[in-house]
């Protein structure tokens, strides 16, 4: 009971300071000009990233399911029949946008990075709809005024017709390409199959250490744009009445200088890690990325370039917003701001690890599954970016691999995967011998491709073998005997019942109810016995 109130105390716990954060977040969104939807994204966002983000799914889905239907149910109460019927042509045709534009260059992109036609038809075809965000996105829009109000029921309507189409598109992928493969010219296919196998595209391994430096480059610049423009706007919102509040007898020249400086001190740590600072996952990749092609230089430095140039921008964006400046004075900011970003880390050390502690913070929960599972995410993390993955299988406890030794089943012979542990219970083999046996309930941790894992995997299933007893129907019933049933004048010790795959449960004798009968009782006629087994069997009984 104890156990049990503590896990209902947690839960509610968790919910309340779930929801709490969501409407602080939701609030903030909302005092400094962002829309409710956008702070309840961010806080998600964030507390997807805890450890406690499982539970927390698990504890608030009803209240998801609940809140997702009404959403719905509104949508589907602002799609206005009349106009619709007014506006079908806009309809149809922003249907057709959304539908073709996707396939088109999505598609497109794909082929031209080497992805393949194959690919980039299933890409291009998965993403034509428009999406439910869109419904949102519509609702801000009509409520700052920046769409009229029948744009929205339109967009309602385009969305609710290409999610209606979206499975559809999806399975006219495959024979869409299979006629491309017949109508496109033979040049055309090899053109774009040379691309796919081309050796100037980039390796395995380098897209790797791309997908790493793009993935930490961007969380930056999210991060720290957000918080940059929320200190914009709460400098405009709440520091600037205050100042003006304090000091009046300020002049205006003093007023905007002590903003703008104020402003900008409260950004240098943001600015300087949005421009300035890598982070660990830059550091560690960008070197790797060098020393695989020397043109890498180019893209890295252009991302580089771009971050300081955003950082000045935010600069200058500042001090614009409080004076006129001259092109000459813009300039000289400029350079100055190069300056700084150039000669900033030296001066941001503490900051560094802030910065490094904060980002701990939104990895943790990654790292925690690492240290529950060290010898799985060490080897997944050099083998990131290839065709190669660790699989876990769960030996059935039917399967004839049972007792069998390693080295007996074939598996890297026949699968060409590798099994790098066994886990047994509490106890673990690595890299086990082929003299080592496996048994019922082992987990094999497997590496291999994609192809090997599936074949290993196809391996186990075919070892198992059912019982044919498992697809015979089984039944518990009621048999009323006569002088001509089977059990009549007979004992359970003498029926041998178990030779019929069946059991006496109980038996009804006028008022005397008896369970679980005596194998010397005899059975009479008139008795009601229950019978539990095969259907066939009872069927035969009873006659």
């Amino acid at each position: 009971l104890l156990e049990k109130t503590r896990k209902y105390l947690k839960d509610e716990i968790l919910l309340i300071v779930s929801i709490g954060l969501c409407f602080l977040m939701v609030a903030i969104a909302l005092g400094v000009g962002f829309s409710s939807a956008l702070g309840a994204f961010v806080m998600g966002s964030l507390l997807a990233e805890t450890i406690e983000s499982e539970h927390i799914a698990e504890i608030v889905s009803p209240i998801k399911d609940l809140f997702g239907a009404i959403f719905f149910i509104s949508v589907g109460m602002m799609v206005s029949p009349a106009v619709i019927a007014q506006n079908w042509p806009v309809i149809l045709i922003l249907a057709l946008i959304v539908l073709v534009c996707p396939v088109i260059f999505a598609t497109t992109g794909v082929v031209v990075t080497g992805g393949g036609l194959e690919n980039g038809i299933h890409t291009g075809f998965s993403l034509a709809q428009l999406g439910e965000f869109g419904f949102i996105l519509a609702g801000v829009g009509v409520s700052l005024g920046v769409m009229r109000d029948f744009i929205y029921p339109v967009i309602i309507a385009v969305s609710v017709l290409t999610t209606f189409t979206a499975p559809y598109m999806v399975r006219a992928a495959t024979p869409f390409y299979a006629m491309l493969q017949r109508k496109l010219p033979p040049s055309w296919l090899a053109k774009i199959a040379s691309m796919e196998h081309n050796p100037n595209l980039k390796s395995t391994a380098e897209k790797s250490e791309w997908k790493k430096v793009l993935q930490n480059y961007f969380l930056r610049l999210l991060v720290y744009g957000v918080i940059l423009v929320a200190i914009a706007i709460g400098s405009r919102t709440y520091l600037e009445p205050f100042v003006y509040r304090v000091f009046p007898q300020w002049s205006e020249f003093v007023h905007d200088l002590v903003m703008a400086l104020s402003t900008l001190v409260a950004m240098s740590p943001f600015i300087y890690g949005l421009s300035v600072s890598n982070g660990d996952a830059m550091n560690a990749s960008v070197p790797k990325l060098l020393k695989e092609k020397e043109s890498n230089i180019w893209p890295v430095t252009g991302l580089m370039l771009l971050r300081i140039f955003l950082g000045i921008g935010v600069v200058l964006g500042v001090i614009s917003t409080y004076f006129n400046l001259a092109g000459w004075t813009l300039l000289l900011i400029a350079a100055a701001s190069a300056a700084f970003f150039f000669f900033a880390k030296s001066t941001f050390k503490k900051y560094s690890a802030m910065e490094k502690h904060f980002f701990d913070n939104l990895n943790r929960k990654e790292e925690m599954q690492k240290r529950l599972r060290p010898v799985t995410s060490s080897i997944q993390d050099k083998l990131e970016g290839y065709d190669i993955h660790i699989e876990t299988i769960t030996l059935p406890q039917e399967s004839t691999f049972a007792g069998k030794k390693i080295e007996d089943l074939h598996i890297r012979l026949e699968t060409g995967a590798n099994v790098v542990k066994i886990k047994r219970g509490s106890n673990s083999v690595l890299t086990p011998w082929g003299d080592d046996e496996v048994y019922p309930g082992d987990i094999l941790i497997a590496v291999g491709t994609t192809a090997q894992i599936e074949a290993l995997k196809a391996k186990v299933k075919a070892s198992v073998v059912l019982d044919s007893g498992d697809d015979v129907r089984f039944n518990v019933q009621a048999v009323t005997l006569d002088e001509n049933s089977y059990l009549t004048g007979q004992t359970l010790r003498t029926a041998k019942l178990r030779d019929y795959h069946c059991m006496v449960i109980s038996k009804l004798r006028g008022d005397n109810f008896i369970t679980n009968p005596k194998p010397d009782d005899k059975f009479l006629r008139g008795d009601v016995v229950w019978l539990a087994g095969e259907q066939e069997s009872i069927d035969w009984l009873r006659r």
